[in-house]
C-alpha cells in the first residue's frame, strides 16, 4: 500500500520528535525515503534564511560563510532544529573579529545598514576597530560576555541581523551561552546540536552561565516559555528569581534529580559532530561564475574580490569529506566555586598556520593538548605566532595559502577513535554514520 502524499507526510512528522521519525523511518525502505525527503524540506536552510535573505543571497552568503568561518546561532539555529519559527527572531551571526569587516562589507552591499548602539561610531568599519580597544558590554540576551568583542546591529527593512565578533572562537562564545537549549550553529556546511537529545527529545537544558544575572535569567525565561525545562547543576528545576542555592538545598540528596544530568555527558571528552551531536549536512555550495553576468549585488560583490573559488581549505574538505570546525572539542565539568555551574573547560588554539581558531577540551589527564601540542599543527610555529589571535587587524579571508586546520582534524580524530568505540554502544549513530547498512541511522 502506497505512503500517503508527501505534503501530508509532512504535515504528520512535524508533530513528532525527531527521534520518534527516525524510528518510523526503520519500519520499511518506503518509509525511510519518506522520512530522508521530509528532513530535506524541514531542514531547508534557504527556507530558514528567507526572512532576511533572496535566494540567490543565500548562496552568496553561505560563500561568505565558508570564507570566513561565520556560524548561524542563537534562536535561529534553534528554530531549524526544532522545526518552529519565533516571527520576532533576529539572525545571530558569530565570527572570528579579524573576519567581521568582510562579513560587514558584504551585508552592506546587499543592502543592510549599520545602526550603531550608544558609543558606537555611525560607520561600521570604525565600530569593528574600535571594539579592539574597547573591552564591550553584554547586550546580546544569548551573550554571557565571554569570549566575544562586539556586537553590531545590521538593518534592511524590519529585518535585523546581529553580527557578534569573538576575541577567539565563535564556538568559544557558543559554549559560554546562558544554557544548552541554545548550543546549536549551523555552518556552510553542516547544521549541529550539541545536545539534541536534552533539547528536542526531553525538552531539557542545563544552566551554564556562571554568574547571576537579569537579562540571563530573562533570556532562560524566555526558553521555559517555549517549553523547556531549565536545570540546575543539581538536576533541579531553575525558576527565575530562586536562587540556586535554595534549589539545590531542597533537592541535592534526590538520585531522580542526578539522573536528568547524565543526558548532558558531563565530565566526558566532546568533539563537534560526535556520536552525542545531531549532526545533518546541507546543500552543497553554489560558488558564482563569471558566466552568470548577475547584476545582484552579492554576486559583483564577490566577483570583484575574486571570491568566486574555494579556499584550499574549503577544497580540502569537499574532496575528503572531513570538517574543520569538527576540530573542536570541550568538556562539561561542574564548577566547585560559590557558583557551582557546570561550565565548558577548554583550551584555545590558535596560530598562524590554522586558518581558524579552535577550542581544545581540557581533560583531566591532558592527554588532548599533549597530543595536539605533540602534533605538527604546532611544530615550527613562533612564540610570537601563537598570540596572533589578539592582534585582530583586518585579515582578507581568501588566503591560498596551505593552512593545517585539517590536520588539527586528523590528531583529534585520532585521539577518538579508542573513545568512540565506547559510544556505540551508549548512543546511536549521527545521520552521517557509516555503521548503518540500510542506512537508516538515528539523527542523533
Amino acid at each position: 500500500m502506497p505512503l500517503l502524499p508527501d505534503t501530508t507526510n509532512d504535515l504528520l512528522f512535524s508533530c513528532l520528535d525527531p527521534h520518534d521519525i527516525i524510528r518510523y523511518s526503520r519500519t520499511c525502505r518506503e518509509a525511510y525515503h519518506q522520512v530522508e525527503g521530509y528532513w530535506r524540506r524541514a531542514l531547508d536552510i534557504e527556507n530558514l534564511l528567507s526572512s532576511f535573505f533572496t535566494p540567490l543571497e543565500t548562496q552568496y552568503f553561505r560563500v561568505v560563510q565558508a570564507l570566513t568561518g561565520t556560524l548561524i546561532s542563537g534562536s535561529m539555529a534553534l528554530q531549524l532544529l526544532n522545526r518552529k519559527r519565533y516571527p520576532e527572531s533576529d539572525l545571530d551571526l558569530y565570527v572570528e573579529h579579524r573576519y567581521s569587516s568582510f562579513l560587514g562589507s558584504f551585508l552592506e552591499a546587499i543592502g543592510y545598514e549599520f545602526k550603531p548602539t550608544r558609543g558606537q561610531p555611525n560607520c561600521l568599519e570604525a565600530a569593528i576597530k574600535q571594539a579592539e580597544k574597547i573591552a564591550p558590554v553584554a547586550l546580546y540576551d544569548e551573550e554571557p560576555g565571554i569570549g566575544f568583542a562586539g556586537v553590531f546591529n545590521m538593518a534592511r527593512g524590519d529585518r535585523k541581523i546581529q553580527l557578534i565578533t569573538a576575541t577567539e572562537s565563535p564556538l568559544h562564545i557558543v559554549l559560554s551561552f546562558h544554557s544548552t537549549v541554545v548550543m546549536n550553529v549551523i555552518s556552510y556546511s553542516h547544521v549541529y546540536s550539541l545536545y539534541p537529545r536534552a533539547t528536542f527529545q526531553r525538552s531539557l537544558s542545563l544552566i551554564t552561565y556562571r554568574y547571576k544575572d537579569f537579562l540571563q535569567e530573562v533570556a532562560r525565561q524566555k526558553y521555559v516559555d517555549r517549553g523547556w525545562k531549565m536545570i540546575n547543576s543539581d538536576g533541579s528545576e531553575w525558576e527565575i528569581y530562586r536562587s540556586e542555592r535554595t534549589a539545590r538545598y531542597s533537592s541535592s540528596g534526590s538520585t531522580p534529580y542526578r539522573r536528568q544530568l547524565e543526558i548532558f555527558q558531563v565530565d566526558r571528552l566532546r568533539r563537534l559532530g560526535d556520536s552525542f551531536c545531531w549532526s545533518s549536512k546541507l546543500p552543497m555550495l553554489h560558488y558564482p561564475t563569471k558566466n552568470d553576468c548577475s547584476d545582484e549585488p552579492g554576486y559583483i560583490w564577490l566577483m570583484l574580490r575574486r571570491y568566486d573559488v574555494p579556499t584550499p581549505l574549503v577544497m580540502e574538505e569537499l574532496r575528503t569529506g572531513k570538517q574543520a570546525l569538527e576540530s573542536h572539542t570541550w568538556v562539561l565539568s561542574l564548577q566547585d566555586d560559590d557558583h557551582r555551574t557546570y561550565q565548558a573547560m577548554l583550551h584555545v588554539l590558535s596560530n598562524s598556520k590554522l586558518r581558524f581558531t579552535y577550542c581544545i577540551g581540557l581533560e583531566s589527564d591532558m592527554n588532548l593538548i599533549e597530543r595536539v601540542e605533540g602534533s605538527g599543527v604546532v611544530r615550527d610555529v613562533k612564540a610570537s605566532e601563537e598570540t596572533e589571535r589578539f592582534e585582530f587587524g583586518f585579515s582578507a579571508p581568501l588566503d591560498f595559502r596551505v593552512k593545517r586546520d585539517l590536520l588539527l582534524y586528523d590528531v583529534i580524530d585520532e585521539h577518538f577513535s579508542p573513545l568512540n568505540k565506547g559510544d556505540l554502544d551508549e548512543e546511536p549513530p549521527d545521520t552521517e554514520s557509516e555503521g548503518d547498512p540500510e542506512g537508516l541511522a538515528d539523527l542523533y
